[in-house]
């Protein structure tokens, strides 16, 4: 083989004269594999040989033919690159914000084994805890008192009119309460009862006795909304009496107690041809019409969510999901989604307020699952600490102008039999991460960073090992 031989008669600045270099073309129509290889996107000898067939060609004793030119590849500019590359830089910027697979799954396990479930606070939240505390809602009559979240209109609204009239010296507010008539009348039958004309059709003492108790053992029991002991205080005191939004939960609280009587039950409570608690349920439907409060109250909470209850008991079970959503909504206007609502120094109302949404959050990850359908309370849509591991014997029921704040015995903070509930919380937040991740669109997996051949392996065995730290930390009672 010859050797290319440097030109010396042209170094005279101490460089050697480089060869000519071969045209681009002739180097691509040399070293261009034939067709069979190209197709089968395989390395071809074809060109090196003297005979231009390859091996591959010459053993499969096939033509080596290099017939197919190709298409010459376009050129790409600068410009075309450069956005291709800010676009990729976007999208890995959107998929980190949305959280990847490793991220999500270590945050996840840190939210189901905390006290403060949703550990992933952002800004948002920050604006969110200025707005408005839900709890000074109970007692506040005022439009504004509602909570809106950051993206909501009404506060700009409210600072538009707030700000013209600085800016005309005058005071509008008169001219903002005008309402229309024929856009803001109710019609009659939409009305919610009177409280004060509401006279409830209760059971004898005994009976209304037994009904409460069953409550108390088949529900509240395992999904605590109600303190037992402050509920049986108020009605001692006659307070279904003067309270029409009270008699209608007492009424509901007979109604789910009656429903979940066994067949041991005293003949009475069941009458021939009737629904099980459905005298009771009957009486309080003029409270389901609309809220009757200008703020929500957890008593009317309680009155949505404990009809959606009984009536999933019934043969209505569809209606269940209206009732249920109404509790949802006033809840979330009341703003019991945010940690920062709630009083630093605990006290009963408070825990009844976070009880009643984690309650919230298990039946809505129940129904999901059972019907395969989406979530309506999303994980990053909150971030409300667990109720607290006491007892109901723990709560000073004497001082209601404090909300019943929490006795300050030792003995009695300690594992509680609500730490059952804890505990169900935090399995059912595992089951909101499956429904999550295995479960979810094809689209969210993609979002999320599940990818890949085995993320189904990966996430189940994220999955199995939530498992096992919530059943290490079971208490032994």
């Amino acid at each position: 083989m010859s050797r290319a031989i440097p030109n010396l008669s042209s170094a005279d600045d101490g460089q050697l004269a480089r060869p000519p270099r071969p045209d681009k073309e002739s180097i691509r129509e040399t070293l261009r594999s034939c067709d069979n290889c190209r197709r089968r996107k395989a390395r071809c000898d074809g060109p090196q040989r003297s005979d231009r067939v390859c091996t591959r060609c010459s053993k499969a004793s096939i033509e080596c033919a290099y017939s197919d030119n190709g298409t010459r590849r376009a050129v790409i500019s600068k410009s075309y690159v450069e956005d291709l590359e800010a676009r990729v830089a976007e999208a890995e910027t959107f998929l980190r914000e949305r959280i990847p697979e490793a991220v999500l799954m270590q945050e996840l396990g840190a939210m189901i084994m905390s006290d403060s479930p949703n550990v992933r606070v952002d800004a948002s939240h920050s604006s969110q805890e200025d707005m408005v505390n839900p709890i000074t809602l109970l007692t506040s009559t005022e439009r504004w008192n509602y909570f809106f979240g950051p993206s909501s209109i009404d506060p700009l609204i409210r600072t538009a009119a707030d700000s013209k009239d600085f800016t005309s010296g005058t005071d509008n507010t008169a001219t903002r309460l005008i309402k229309r008539p024929e856009f803001w009348r109710v019609p009659e039958h939409e009305l919610p009862i009177p409280e004060s004309t509401f006279r409830p059709q209760l059971p004898p003492p005994a009976t209304l006795a037994s009904l409460v108790h069953r409550f108390f053992e088949v529900f509240n029991l395992y999904f605590p909304v109600l303190h037992r002991g402050l509920f049986e205080k108020q009605l001692l005191d006659g307070q279904a009496e003067r309270d029409g939004k009270f008699a209608a939960l007492v009424l509901l609280v007979c109604a789910i107690g009656e429903a979940h009587m066994d067949g041991t039950s005293p003949a009475y409570l069941f009458p021939d041809g009737q629904t099980p608690g459905g005298r009771f349920f009957e009486q309080v439907e003029p409270f389901l019409r609309v809220p009757t409060s200008a703020v929500p109250q957890l008593a009317e909470v309680h009155i949505f969510l404990l009809a959606a209850w009984y009536l999933g008991l019934t043969p209505s079970y569809s209606a269940t999901w209206i009732h249920f959503g109404t509790s949802v909504q006033l809840a979330l206007q009341a703003g019991a989604h945010l940690r920062a609502a709630y009083s630093s120094q605990p006290n009963l109302i408070d825990e009844l307020w976070k009880r009643t949404f984690w309650v919230f959050y298990i039946f809505d990850r129940i129904s999901s699952s059972l019907k395969g359908r989406p979530c309506s309370i999303a994980e990053d849509s909150f971030d409300l600490d667990l109720p607290l591991d006491v007892d109901d014997d723990a709560w000073d029921l004497s001082d209601s102008e404090n909300n019943y704040p929490l006795l300050a015995s030792p003995e009695l903070h300690h594992s509680s039999v609500h730490g059952f509930f804890m505990w169900r919380i935090r399995i059912y937040l595992i089951l909101g991460v499956t429904l999550r991740t295995l479960y979810s669109s094809n689209r969210s997996r993609a979002l999320m960073g599940f990818v890949g051949v085995d993320w189904e392996q990966r996430v189940i065995a994220k999955l199995d090992g939530f498992l096992r730290d919530w059943k290490v930390t079971l208490p032994n009672h």
